[in-house]
């Protein structure tokens, strides 16, 4: 939940306004994810917009809750029903009227993703680097690795999968 801050933090050009600038970053690099063409009519139906995400990061990170407040607009949802994943099974982006449910992995992997076309689109401009090489680091105890904070592009599912699990 906190990698769109994190990236989004990195480009000088994001708002000012942290709801904004996370917004405008998931709208740019997830949200492609929970928009679907459902039904006989197949309109497009989107699932989470950027603001969704912003205020469920709010409520989850500062409170530990998974339904938005009253106070604070809603767009799509008013609650998230995050699941495990079975072995074999998939369910996740089913929604009943303003519940949506979200698999906990496929989620964090779309997060993954997200930041790894952000990368791969902004992460060479100079003053995107400058900010990505001032994040915090994690030093091992043993033999001196070092973690960055922002995952490297990874090219396998089962990689990007792992990185999600960790994630959470």
């Amino acid at each position: 939940m906190a990698l769109p801050d994190i990236s989004a933090s990195c480009d000088p050009r994001s708002p000012n306004n942290v709801g904004e600038r996370y917004a405008a970053w998931w709208n740019t690099y997830v949200a492609h994810h929970h928009r679907q063409r459902i039904g006989v009519d197949e309109r497009e139906h989107t699932f989470m917009t950027g603001d969704d995400c912003y205020y469920l990061r709010c409520v989850f990170l500062h409170q530990g809750i998974d339904t938005l407040q009253h106070n604070q607009v809603r767009r799509t949802v008013e609650r998230f029903y995050f699941v495990q994943p079975e072995p074999g099974s998939m369910i996740h982006r089913n929604q009943v009227n303003e519940i949506l449910q979200l698999q906990v992995d496929m989620f964090c992997d779309e997060i993954c993703q997200g930041v790894e076309a952000w990368l791969k689109a902004e992460g060479q401009r100079s003053e995107v680097a400058e900010r990505i090489d001032k994040l915090m680091k994690i030093d091992s105890a043993i033999g001196g690795v070092t973690i960055p904070l922002l995952p490297q592009p990874m090219t396998s599912m089962t990689a990007r999968s792992a990185t999600s699990r960790k994630l959470i």
